[in-house]
């Protein structure tokens, strides 16, 4: 099978200021080959890990297992852009292919397709159904529109409460200008639903992360964004799990390549106490984009409810190496640490947080196991004065762990109420294991439609 990865473009701007354009380019070249039959397409993360590093083709292509190198640079001043790619045998760095186009800037889309072709061409590989990769879901006719969308997704991935709250103000700016534009009501969609869980005291606006994501697909139906952004609000707000199988299973078939895409449905099938298919899929996104934080620790956080705690320590740092300040990493990792009997090394973990209610939960458990029952109280008292609308499950998990089922139970049914995004994952939360012999353990599992054996 050929194979290809798609190295970071280079910056090649009089400012020096377009380098998330000129990665934005990049990637959406890697999307249109990703769509390739026959071709095997290393993913965004992993390939852009090379970014400003001198190490040779051959040695790339070792570390990432591909036959073939696409690297590029783009230069933009004003209304003008100029882009150069090549396509370079790693084996022994022979170009296969080098084109260079000096185009109108609002040229920008045509210029990724040329691109894509000319490599499937150079690989002679086989395209799905005939048809030329393209993604028409991010074309617009205004292409500052696209350049500001490009700088929203990267503040996006970043996976960082400060990368989601300046992802959402792009967002907004965008439709501001272009309110048709539906990769940034996807997008809108996403970070909010990130930022009611990680920063907010309230319960989620539900109704508003699922409008955006609805405004998306109206708008664009061939956008995998948009399907990708309603399926995350039905696992997490709606609990409506055949519908987020459906919208998993569109989003698949536009994106078969995307490890986010694909590691987002392993936590769904995870939540549906799935596990070796989850697992099978967590780990096929890390083959994909051995680097992508979100794969890893959506693995961990599978490992972590199949007891594996070993597996889960593994995968979870290896996400936090990747992307230190990842909150979803970071919080899980530290939920690990004090299932695994170590509170102190836990409170350190979760100190590197930004979130600040993910503090306090941690606190109140670690500190409840080292003894510290005055300075689990402190922490508790503060996480349920201030958070008590959006953390009532991790305020549940505190009660459960101290043994105090009838608290517990009356703080996730507020969680149930609320719609609290972390309750797909209660079914073998170890936290919870206490409650299980409880009777109103299934009765609860049965209200949340999950499977109670």
């Amino acid at each position: 099978m050929s194979s290809v990865a798609v190295l970071p473009f280079a910056d090649l701007s009089p400012g020096k200021d377009q380098e998330y354009f000129a990665d934005g380019v990049a990637e959406e070249v890697l999307n249109g080959l990703a769509q390739v039959e026959g071709l095997r397409v290393i993913g965004r993360t992993s390939s852009f890990s090379f970014k400003g590093s001198s190490k040779r083709v051959d040695q790339i292509g070792r570390e990432l297992g591909v036959g073939t190198v696409l690297d590029g640079s783009v230069r933009r001043m004003d209304n003008r852009l100029r882009i150069s790619a090549q396509l370079l045998r790693t084996s022994d760095g022979t170009t296969l292919w080098a084109q260079t186009f000096d185009r109108p800037f609002a040229d920008v889309f045509a210029i990724q397709d040329e691109i894509a072709r000319d490599v499937i061409i150079a690989l002679r590989a086989r395209l799905f159904t005939g048809r030329a990769p393209t993604a028409t879901w991010l074309r617009t006719d205004d292409p500052e529109v696209y350049g500001q969308y490009l700088l929203g997704r990267e503040f996006f991935r970043r996976g960082t409460v400060d990368g989601w709250q300046r992802a959402l103000a792009t967002y907004q700016k965008i439709l501001e200008r272009a309110p048709n534009y539906a990769p940034a009501w996807a997008g809108i969609a996403r970070v909010t639903g990130n930022l009611e869980s990680w920063v907010s005291g309230e319960a989620p606006a539900e109704s508003g992360e699922l409008a955006a994501a609805e405004r998306a697909i109206a708008i664009a139906p061939g956008c995998s964004e948009g399907y990708l952004a309603r399926a995350v609000h039905r696992v997490d707000s709606a609990f409506d799990w055949s519908g987020a199988h459906e919208d998993y299973q569109r989003a698949l078939a536009l994106s078969p390549g995307d490890a986010q895409v694909i590691a987002s449905h392993a936590y769904l099938l995870g939540a549906l106490g799935r596990y070796p298919e989850a697992i099978v899929a967590a780990r096929k996104a890390t083959e994909l984009d051995p680097v992508d934080p979100l794969a890893w620790a959506v693995l961990g956080s599978l490992y972590e409810r199949t007891r594996d705690v070993a597996g889960a320590r593994k995968a979870l740092s290896r996400a936090l190496e990747i992307s230190p300040e990842n909150e979803f990493a970071l919080h899980s990792l530290a939920s690990v640490l004090v299932e695994a009997g170590l509170p102190d090394d836990a409170i350190a973990l979760v100190g590197r947080s930004r979130s600040v209610p993910a503090q306090l939960a941690i606190t109140a458990l670690a500190r409840h196991d080292l003894g510290d029952s005055a300075g689990s109280q402190v922490a508790l008292d503060a996480l349920i004065a201030e958070f008590a609308e959006s953390m009532a499950y991790q305020i549940a998990q505190v009660w459960a762990r101290r043994g105090n089922p009838d608290a517990a139970f009356a703080w996730l049914d507020r969680a149930l109420g609320q719609r609290d995004g972390a309750l797909p994952r209660i079914e073998d939360d170890p936290l919870f294991r206490g409650l299980h012999s409880d009777p109103r353990w299934k009765a609860f599992l049965k209200k949340m439609n999950l499977p109670v054996d």
